[in-house]
């Protein structure tokens, strides 16, 4: 049996059936843990198998997996996170978010690898689970207050502030279909609107807590491993900006290269006035301006996280997680709003009522957009969207995240607004399968094209971020042995396909993507060696494992309905920029997603051929197509 695991005889499981209070544990065994690993592996898996695509998102039918991985709280680093998988309710179709902090770690030493949550409680109720022990807890009041406080109030009731805490705010009660899981006082299992899915459950939160440690095969080898990676890492110029800046350092640099929207993504940061905007809220400004302290999810060497607090302006006494760099470029530049008090102050207001930044702050950018093409009124929103109007961003941000007025239907994320609004609105959503498209711009690097239009959850980086070899960085033991270039079509098929691989190795280890900056393939293999036990090559890991994982969400896909003229592009995306150092640029997506195709052996209907399938030992599944 592999260790890195916490059961018998492979990870160890507690089921919850909220409907009748039932509680069960099972192990996974052995060759379910190779073949899946953990996190968004297992969570594909069991989606697949019971939760029927017809399923209504927010019905009691609906399941929540929350999934660590065996890396998670060993002593590798930057081992801390888990993946939440479900039906979306925001885009219809599989549904994951992945999170730091350090639930996930907590989860295993209170002797569980993974939380099933299904059914519906009678009344609001959270988990409490500790050191083997799995109980339903009175959350009634609780209902109604926001993330934030919720995780001082379950902390105050059990009478430890060392617990860790994943709930929802406000947003997910009612059910916002952007809505988040919260941990850590503001880290967010952000994406697909999870949150709304424990909403519709009446569960508020699931709190962990244990003294169990995590076996691994050989300790004395991780030792040597940590040393080698911790040695890459504290030479890498990346590391270093993110150890000084977090994730804001990017806006910095990154606008320069056009990887930043501004203006719903309809400009340049050229007509923006370049770093004149971008420096005052950009991760210079912010650690110099507003840091009160640095601090690190669970493991983790590089530090990015930091506190804030803004002292002065009508955002004074705003205090808590900095805004990340996704936070500061939606309600930011693409808002063309410089006021640094007023992103956090909607960084706040997201982390305490529980929805995901990203998905929100697009969504008030392409609010301000259809204001200034008339498809929004005054008598629509109760006051102007004028582009830049720190005020307006704040409240117009706020009425979606309590669902108020206008956003009742923002609230529905964008996609769904726009077809709720009509009169052309969707020409204005930047999204792919109705998630909204992250803070990076295809036109700056076009393999982020085909990546964004063919991921399983729709727009999204966290499964594939393949800029970095549309900057001519080669990965020969990928099978990516040579240079492109940021515009360059040829190649970039391929090359997202193997990305996307690589990525669900990662989100099902589970460990954090700045961490393989400094694993390399090779330590990343030595590392579930020595966790694990299991001599896995990188060729069976990529093409076998992890390509299995991600076809298995696109069979899900298929089965919700999703077809290849739904892998499309955003027409904001479509359309090139007059200035800055993508003038003239759009992705060729037709031709990069012919070679995605061809990489994945996936037939006309963009699911594996027959063939494929059995070669991923997925032959059962098979004969759902053939």
């Amino acid at each position: 049996m592999p260790q890195g695991y916490m059961g018998e005889a492979g990870a160890h499981i507690a089921r919850i059936n909220l409907s009748d209070g039932s509680i069960k544990e099972f192990d996974l065994d052995e060759d379910f843990c190779k073949a899946y690993i953990g996190g968004s592996g297992f969570g594909v898996r069991f989606l697949y198998d019971e939760v029927p695509a017809d399923t209504d998102p927010l019905s009691e039918a609906n399941k929540l997996y929350f999934f660590t991985g065996p890396l998670v709280g060993t002593p590798a680093p930057s081992s801390g996170r888990f993946m939440v998988i479900s039906k979306s309710p925001l885009t219809g179709i599989f549904g994951e978010a992945n999170c730091g902090g350090n639930w996930g770690p907590m989860l295993k030493f209170a002797g569980f690898d993974g939380v099933i949550c299904e059914g519906k409680a009678e009344s609001p109720t959270y988990i409490w689970i500790h050191d083997g022990q799995v109980e339903l807890k009175d959350a009634s009041s609780l209902w109604g207050k926001d993330a934030l406080e919720s995780e001082d109030l379950i902390k105050q009731e059990l009478g430890d502030d060392k617990l860790s805490f994943a709930g929802i705010g406000q947003a997910g009660e009612n059910l916002n279909r952007m809505a988040a899981i919260i941990n850590h006082y503001g880290r967010a299992a952000g994406r697909c609107g999870l949150g709304a899915v424990m909403g519709s459950k009446n569960l508020k939160a699931i709190a962990c807590k244990g003294s169990r440690k995590v076996e691994v095969v050989d300790p004395n080898i991780m030792k040597e491993i940590n040393k080698s990676i911790m040695g890459k890492l504290n030479t890498n110029p990346l590391v270093f900006s993110l150890k000084n800046y977090g994730t804001p350092w990017f806006l910095n640099t990154m606008w320069i290269m056009g990887d930043v929207p501004f203006k719903n993504w309809h400009i340049s940061a050229m007509d923006w006035g370049g770093n004149e905007h971008t420096d005052k809220i950009a991760g210079g400004t912010i650690r110099k301006t507003i840091k009160t302290k640095v601090y690190a999810c669970y493991s983790c060497p590089i530090a990015c996280g930091c506190h804030v607090e803004v002292k002065e302006g009508p955002y004074a006494g705003i205090k808590g997680h900095q805004p990340e760099y996704e936070t500061i470029a939606f309600f930011g530049t693409s808002c063309l709003n410089d006021d640094l008090g007023s992103i956090c102050k909607c960084n706040d207001l997201c982390n305490r009522y529980g929805v995901d930044t990203i998905s929100t702050g697009a969504t008030v950018a392409f609010a301000f957009d259809l204001f200034e093409h008339g498809i929004l009124t005054t008598d629509d929103v109760g006051f102007e969207l004028n582009w830049g109007d720190a005020d307006a961003i704040v409240r117009l941000t706020e009425m979606i995240v309590k669902q108020e007025g206008i956003g009742a239907t923002l609230a529905l994320g964008s996609k769904a607004a726009a077809e709720k609004i009509g009169k052309g609105a969707i020409d204005y959503a930047a999204q792919s399968k109705g998630l909204e498209l992250p803070a990076h711009d295809p036109r700056a690097f076009v393999s982020l094209g085909v990546h964004y239009a063919t991921t399983a959850r729709g727009g999204d980086h966290c499964s594939g971020f393949t800029s970095a070899a549309d900057q001519g960085i080669i990965f020969p033991v990928l099978g990516i042995p040579y240079k492109t270039g940021r515009f360059d079509t040829e190649g970039k098929g391929i090359i997202t396909g193997t990305f996307q691989d690589v990525w669900v190795l990662f989100n099902s280890l589970t460990i954090c993507y700045f961490a393989g900056l400094g694993y390399g393939s090779r330590d990343l293999m030595r590392m579930v060696k020595a966790v694990t036990g299991e001599d896995v090559t990188m060729e069976d890991a990529i093409h076998i494992r992890a390509n299995r994982v991600n076809m298995l969400k696109r069979l899900y896909n298929y089965k919700c309905g999703v077809r290849p003229s739904d892998e499309t592009l955003p027409k904001a995306i479509m359309t090139p920029l007059q200035t800055g150092s993508t003038a003239g640029v759009v992705p060729d997506l037709e031709t990069m997603k012919k070679e995605f195709y061809d990489y994945n052996k996936l037939t006309e209907d963009g699911i594996p051929t027959k063939e494929r399938m059995i070669e991923l030992k997925l032959e059962k599944e098979s004969k759902d197509f053939y």
